[in-house]
């Protein structure tokens, strides 16, 4: 009788294991190993997600034992992504990976079953040196950066970092922990970490000696001007060890001069600064200070290439109803070993934008109003006028500096703009001329939440691991880093659908080995080597259209 009421004791705890054990077997697992990519040697204590595409589950976890083996169990069915990591000794590097630019491979997951793979981690680039003062003397709690190069349409040129000065301070922004050091009291410096890629190495030493020296921003091997430092290229696992040079504080370089408005009386208020020029990404190297109440002003600078813009705030000009706004004005200047007294900046009132948003579809919600905003790149790169949507679907702009600029817009999900129309014509991604004191006028901004996708079926070459698509524009003319019409992307689905685009004409070349994000939508030399080779294909509003490529490799 005991022995009868023990086994039905039992039965409910074993039918809950049982029921578990089954839940299981409707998952998978999945196992492998972590090995160094260039001496094959296990990689111990990394850690190794496993993420579920499309899916809203939490990734599976792991980390490595001692011999770089890994198992991570009860993963549902589907295709992963699977990254390993270990900050600072390793690159975080997916699977399938054969270079960290480059996408790696999904690993399909099926019940009941268990996938094993190998994954292969890169070692990040080191760039480390010493750095000295002017008489030779070792210099330490120096700031040296690293500055990676990107292109200009994926991060405008030299990334993360930069330093602004403000009232003769320095200030520091550091993007990453990894892309800067400070030295030691031996001048030694080691920035490690680094991803493969050609950087910038700047050095800034400490406090100023004296009233009329500053400390300047010195670029390796030892020059003031950005556009003839080095370029230290950094492979994976690389490392660049005598990357030795000078720091030095220059003599102060005064600039001074007066702000005076369109009617040529001096302005009571106001900013000035200077920004470098040559050197795409340097945008946020900057001095900035103020226009005093005569109209004067008064600035600090090295020698070099700059931009002098000067902007004051307007509302309502003298004699007009029409302008409000910004006055501005920037002009180019060269900054030699002396003082440059007497500039005479006279600022405008710039052009003006005038239009109407329309909308194809539902009228948008009034609560997406501030949502929709049109922009114009004005003055020096990177600095934006801006206007919104008003009640009435209208919108003004003013103070837009003369030359030729594009518009670019922004807009809620599920809305895209359609076309921008301009007296009957459509100039979106084209260039449209602004003079000073005059309106364009009769602007039509046209926003759908109709879509045209573009799905793309890729054949890859033999051998070819990874590849980026490339979409763009059968019309040179809009070529240009800021444009909308054309379009990088990694392949990772095939089909890969692109549904962002406005309806027209385009080219579409897959590229072999290469990282979507290292292409540039400005760089109007690459699109014409890919143009020979890519496949024309015309977009209808409303209508999916599918095309077949073939992958290439990049014409050197």
């Amino acid at each position: 009788m005991t022995l009868l009421l023990c086994l039905l004791a039992a039965v409910p705890l074993w039918t809950q294991q049982r029921d578990l054990w089954s839940d299981d077997q409707h998952n998978g697992r999945l196992r492998g190993r972590v090995v160094a990519a260039d001496t094959g040697r296990p990689v111990a204590r990394a850690h190794v997600t496993a993420t579920a595409l499309g899916a809203k589950t939490s990734p599976g976890y792991a980390s490595t034992d001692l011999v770089g083996g890994f198992e991570i169990n009860n993963l549902p069915p589907g295709r992963y992504i699977v990254v390993a990591s270990k900050p600072g000794a390793f690159l975080d590097t997916q699977y399938g990976q054969v270079h960290p630019d480059l996408p790696g491979k999904q690993v399909s997951v099926s019940a009941e079953s268990e996938a094993f793979i190998d994954i292969a981690m890169a070692r990040p680039g080191v760039i480390a040196g010493r750095v000295f003062d002017e008489a030779g003397d070792p210099l330490p709690k120096a700031a040296i950066l690293a500055l990676r190069q990107q292109p200009a349409g994926s991060g405008h040129g030299l990334q993360r970092s930069g330093f602004v000065t403000r009232g003769g301070g320095t200030r520091i922004i550091f993007g990453s922990a990894d892309e800067r050091a400070t030295t030691n009291d031996r001048g030694e410096f080691r920035i490690f970490g680094l991803l493969p890629g050609d950087y910038l190495l700047m050095g800034l030493p400490g406090t100023p000696r004296g009233a009329d020296r500053r400390p300047a921003a010195i670029y390796f091997p030892g020059v003031t001007d950005p556009s003839a430092a080095a370029r230290l290229q950094i492979g994976p696992g690389q490392e660049i060890a005598n990357a030795d040079f000078t720091l030095r504080y220059l003599p102060t370089i005064m600039l001074s001069g007066v702000a005076v408005g369109p009617d040529g009386q001096p302005l009571s208020s106001g900013s000035i600064s200077l920004h470098v020029s040559g050197v795409e990404g340097l945008r946020g190297l900057t001095q900035v200070a103020t226009i005093r109440k005569d109209g004067s002003f008064r600035l600090e600078a090295l020698s070099g290439q700059y931009i002098l813009r000067a902007r004051h705030q307007l509302v309502g000009a003298p004699g007009s109803s029409r302008y409000s706004g910004d006055l501005s004005v920037a002009v180019p200047l060269t900054v030699g070993d002396a003082d440059v007294p007497g500039l005479f900046l006279q600022l405008t009132y710039g052009a003006m934008l005038k239009g109407r948003m329309v909308f194809e579809g539902p009228a948008p919600p009034p609560s997406t109003e501030k949502r929709f905003r049109v922009m114009v790149e004005s003055g020096t790169p990177g600095a934006v006028v801006a206007a919104g949507r008003n009640a009435d679907d209208t919108f003004t702009m003013s103070g837009i500096e003369a030359g030729p600029r594009r518009l670019n817009t922004t807009a809620p999900p599920g809305w895209t703009l359609k076309t921008v129309v301009v007296d009957g014509r459509d100039v979106w991604d084209l260039p449209i001329e602004f003079r000073d004191g005059v309106a364009v006028e009769n602007v039509s901004l046209v926003f759908t939440t109709v879509r045209s996708p573009l799905s793309i079926s890729v054949e890859h070459a033999r051998g070819s691991a990874a590849a980026a698509l490339a979409v763009f524009p059968q019309d040179p003319r809009m070529w240009h880093s800021e444009s909308r019409r054309t379009v990088f992307r990694t392949i990772t689905d095939n089909p890969l659908v692109v549904d962002m685009l406005p309806a027209g004409d385009y080219l579409v070349a897959a590229i072999a080995d290469v990282a979507a994000k290292s292409l540039d939508a400005g760089d109007v030399k690459l699109l014409e080597r890919l143009r020979p080779f890519a496949e024309h294909v015309r977009t209808a509003e409303g209508l999916t259209t599918a095309i077949e490529v073939r992958t290439i490799v990049l014409p050197q």
